[in-house]
């Protein structure tokens, strides 16, 4: 309620401004008899003007014992009662006395129906005039009354004239009146009106009390109509009262001139009126707003908000019950939320639910307070404050909002499924489509794709607000999956016209959401192979959003390179990396055209590369160790062993490579350490140091990697194992077993289970077991490559073709040595058959044999 509200709130209640500037006339003159009743008589009217109410009625009713009395006494105990707000109990009181005569009776009977909402009989009781001067300027009154709450502004206009023409010379009733008139004159709409009543009657230049209540009523009309000039004029005449003005008069009338200086950024003027007002002030509401209107402007200011957080709380505890009070705590809690001081507007809402338990605010207090336990990172808090929230909240529109907040919390707490059943249950407001929304992203972080897949689907075919976003977040989504067919098919309907059925059109894309969908269709078209389309894509990208320009003019040359246009894409990558001022594409371009020297074989320009990219801070940590790792190959490549090992034991000193090998979980991280172990171990190997390489293997083959690189680290071990053979034949026994593992591993490719048999079998050579080698190069090398290729239509890798090729040349070696020159010769046919490079060579050998042996 505003100010005014509450001032005209006050003026309905208050009985002294409709009878009390009577009551001398009504009650006074009678003589003050020396007997006992005349004495209660007398103290029951000092107790009227102490505002006594309990003593007047109390001595009043004794008084009305002596007959002569009786009817003064009666008066003043239903002035009493009147003044107590007791209204309803003057009705039984007359009845039970008779309903005794006259006209100060009728008045108040009139009064009583009145105030308890009959109006029509109490205007019957007022229609015949009063003869008494006092009761017929009540009576006026009260009939204006009467018609002002009747919505009968001319009739109650009339009224409060005829009682200004009883009241010429009562200064401080003619200006109640007045006030009461243009109050009148306001509730119709008619501010000007107003105005005109108030200096027509003098009220504005009235002295004392009544004066103040006029010049401030005049002011807020001044005010709401614009003219604060006006109205700060008659505000400051008030204060220039000082003391002596009237203390309600004062405070209001400070606070808003305060106001005024906050809105027009004197703060420090504004502080000082604020501060005036809560010094002035000493009845409880007058506290209370003062405190209010001080503490809030504090907490605005940063030097004084702990200043401003105190005075309300202090306010607040001091008058609980206040008008005002539960709204400050409220505001006072959204202002330090809003300032982003949680924590505190924690406080501030948890003591209004324990103060204000049954407050029509307790849904914005617990969803005020969820929104701080949110912000303090105690989601699943919040979750319970919001559900409590949207479980107790009447209004729709609330209860939404606190059901989608709950699932705000719930997403932030990583319950992503119960998160999707929150947003669901959102339902008839502005909120839903949103929700909808959110339901679908929360199933994708639930890991539910094909539900999540399914409504975005359903959000876009609405074709509502959130119809483009949720297409762009479908067509993403099939892109990761692989599903780029799905993907392009949504791409293109985002981009071009509206599909039949039941879709509803979508809404016209935004610039940016053109760019998005422009750049998902480009890299949906780049993993289907349609290298052209996706370059086509990407140069419209560069048109509609400059910020995009550098990484979209990189990913057309990544177009040109899948399309075989490697020269181009390579020029057009160095050309980029030399004009774009964008640190984190220059540093992807760096690392791509390392990658392009390496294939190219330059390996010293790709290792200068790869070594700039390990220490540029705009590549991640992970990719950084890769470049390194990479510049290890480069070595590699240049057979720059020294080179190798000191890149290694950079790697292993990185502290993400540290960081990784401290973790027992597979990572990027820990299979870019792995492969630099096993290009040291490699290294060691070509310098015929095979006990520390295998020493470095171990520690590689400890890491948490995937199987497939364990088991590249054991082949690379035994061979270790079995170089160290020519000392030691055991170390040959410990090769066969390290590759019979690999062999009889299920989970092995096709390719590495040939190239462990082979290698098994020339270990067993090496043991003299020359039938069980020349077993393991038929069965397990060259027939598993011939039935592998004919039956399974496996593609072994080019080490696995060579390792077949070698076999079947050293079976056909070891038949033609024992005389079987047809078992040698069918043996080299099977490598002819495979049309592997040794083709040609197994062909010539055929024909020797042949013609040696004399066999066709």
């Amino acid at each position: 309620m505003s100010r005014w509200g509450i001032e005209s709130l006050k003026l309905r209640l208050h009985i002294l401004a409709l009878f009390a500037i009577a009551a001398p006339a009504a009650f006074g003159a009678a003589a003050v008899s020396a007997q006992a009743a005349s004495n209660e008589l007398e103290i029951a009217r000092r107790a009227l003007g102490d505002e006594n109410w309990y003593t007047a009625e109390r001595r009043a009713g004794i008084a009305s014992s002596l007959p002569g009395l009786r009817d003064e006494a009666r008066l003043v105990q239903l002035e009493a009662l009147a003044r107590s707000r007791r209204v309803a109990e003057i009705p039984s009181r007359l009845e039970s006395w008779g309903n005794p005569a006259g006209e100060p009776f009728r008045y108040w009977r009139a009064f009583a129906l009145a105030e308890t909402g009959k109006r029509d009989e109490a205007r019957a009781l007022l229609k015949a005039k009063f003869a008494e001067p006092a009761f017929a300027l009540l009576a006026e009154r009260l009939a204006a009354r009467i018609e002002r709450e009747a919505g009968n502004t001319d009739a109650a206009c009339a009224h409060f004239a005829a009682a200004a023409a009883m009241l010429p010379s009562n200064a401080v009733a003619r200006t109640d009146n007045a006030v009461e008139w243009a109050r009148a004159r306001l509730a119709s709409g008619d501010s000007k009106g107003a105005l005109a009543v108030l200096e027509k009657e003098g009220a504005v230049e009235a002295k004392g009390r009544a004066g103040d209540a006029a010049r401030l009523f005049a002011a807020e009309i001044a005010f709401g109509d614009g003219d604060a000039k006006t109205a700060r004029k008659l505000r400051e005449r008030i204060l220039s009262a000082g003391a002596g003005a009237d203390e309600e008069a004062f405070v209001r009338a400070s606070l808003a001139i305060a106001d005024e200086e906050w809105r027009s950024g004197a703060t420090n003027a504004a502080l000082v009126h604020a501060s005036n007002a809560v010094a002035r002030a000493a009845r409880r509401d007058l506290k209370s707003a003062a405190g209010f209107g001080l503490g809030f402007m504090e907490l605005a200011v940063p030097s004084l908000r702990t200043n401003g957080m105190a005075r309300v709380n202090e306010t607040v505890r001091a008058a609980p019950d206040a008008p005002g009070a539960a709204d400050a705590l409220m505001r006072l809690a959204g202002a330090l939320l809003d300032g982003g001081d949680a924590a505190e507007a924690l406080k501030a809402y948890d003591l209004f639910l324990q103060a204000y338990p049954s407050q029509l605010h307790k849904v914005r207090a617990l969803e005020g307070r969820g929104l701080a336990l949110a912000a303090l990172g105690r989601s699943t808090e919040a979750v319970g404050a919001f559900a409590r929230a949207a479980q107790i909240a009447t209004n729709t529109e609330e209860r939404a909002r606190c059901q989608f907040r709950q699932g705000d919390a719930l997403l932030a707490s990583g319950r992503f499924q119960e998160a999707a059943n929150a947003y669901g249950a959102v339902r008839g407001t502005n909120l839903a489509a949103f929700a909808q929304f959110q339901v679908a992203d929360a199933l994708s972080r639930a890991g539910k794709h094909v539900e999540a897949a399914a409504q975005f689907r359903k959000v876009m075919r609405g074709g509502g607000r959130y119809a483009v976003e949720a297409g762009l977040r479908l067509a993403s989504g099939a892109t990761a999956s692989g599903r780029t067919e799905t993907a392009l098919e949504v791409y293109n309907r985002l981009l071009g016209s509206a599909v039949g059925g039941k879709s509803k059109s979508l809404p016209e894309l935004t610039r940016e959401q053109r760019a998005r969908a422009l750049e998902g269709r480009g890299r949906a078209n780049y993993l289907a192979y349609r290298f052209e389309d996706a370059e086509r894509d990407f140069a419209e990208v560069v048109k509609l959003d400059a910020a995009r320009a550098g990484r979209m003019r990189f990913f057309c040359s990544l177009c040109r390179y899948g399309a075989g246009r490697d020269d181009e894409a390579y020029q057009s990558a160095k050309k980029l990396f030399g004009e774009t001022e964008d640190p984190s594409l220059k540093a992807d371009l760096m690392l791509w055209l390392a990658k392009f020297d390496f294939a190219k074989r330059d390996y010293s320009a790709a290792f200068a590369a790869f070594e700039a990219c390990a220490t540029n801070a705009h590549l991640s940590a992970g990719r950084r160790l890769d470049a390194l790792v990479r510049a290890a190959r480069c070595a590699a490549a240049q057979s720059d062993y020294g080179k190798i090992i000191e890149i290694v034991s950079r790697v292993l000193s990185d502290p993400a490579a540290v960081a990784a090998m401290g973790k027992k979980k597979d990572s990027p991280e820990t299979r870019i350490v792995a492969e630099a172990l096993m290009l040291q171990g490699e290294a060691l190997v070509d310098l015929a140091r095979f006990d520390e390489a295998v020493l470095v293997l171990e520690r590689a083959s400890a890491l948490p990697v995937p199987d497939d690189m364990r088991r590249r680290m054991a082949i690379l071990k035994a061979d270790c194992q079995f170089a160290r053979g020519a000392d030691n034949s055991a170390f040959y026994r410990k090769a066969a077993d390290e590759y019979k593992a690999v062999q009889q591993d299920a989970d092995a490719s096709p390719s590495m289970r040939l190239a462990a048999s082979f290698k098994l079998a020339r270990a067993l050579e090496k043991q003299h077991s020359y039938d069980d080698a020349y077993d393991q190069y038929y069965a397990n090398v060259v027939m598993a490559y011939v039935d592998g290729v004919r039956a399974k239509g496996i593609l072994f890798d080019g080490d696995a073709r060579a390792f077949f090729a070698r076999a079947a040349f050293i079976l056909a070696d070891a038949n033609e040595a024992s005389g079987k020159l047809r078992q040698a010769e069918r043996v080299l046919r099977y490598v002819v058959d495979a049309h592997v490079p040794a083709a040609e060579e197994a062909r010539r050998r055929m024909a020797r044999l042949k013609k040696e042996g004399g066999f066709k």
